[in-house]
């Protein structure tokens, strides 16, 4: 009903209230995810949460909203995707704390390689010195 007068949004609340997962899976199959339906499908299946997620974080870096995309990809372990959003943006710093305060002591790969990726740009820039600190 609320969907057809356009109110997405109240629809999205009523469907989650009746525990609607036939609207909810076509809505995430439609690409249209919030945060609500992020929040009730963590309680309803793993599966299905991942799905959202990711079909969220989709939007959110259409809507060039990166940081928030990285938030939920931690959500769900996906690291490597968030390190590479970050990288792809050049923002090397960022990457590296999210790897140092996310990985197992020990999986030093994905830290090295943003690590000579940075260095690659530095030099590329010029900044010989800070390149050199790394």
């Amino acid at each position: 009903m609320h969907e057809e007068q356009g109110n997405w949004e109240m629809a999205v609340h009523i469907s989650c209230w009746l525990n609607d997962m036939e609207w909810i899976s076509k809505q995430i199959q439609l690409k249209k995810v919030n945060e609500l339906i992020i929040f009730f499908t963590f309680m309803k299946s793993r599966k299905l949460f991942v799905t959202a997620v990711r079909t969220f974080v989709d939007q959110l870096i259409q809507e060039k909203e990166f940081y928030r995309a990285v938030d939920y990809l931690i959500l769900i372990n996906e690291l490597k995707r968030a390190v590479d959003i970050l990288v792809g943006l050049k923002m090397y710093r960022d990457a590296i704390t999210l790897i140092t305060y996310n990985t197992v002591q020990g999986e030093q790969s994905l830290l090295n390689e943003v690590k000579t990726q940075w260095i690659e740009q530095l030099m590329s820039d010029g900044n010989y010195e800070l390149a050199s600190k790394l």
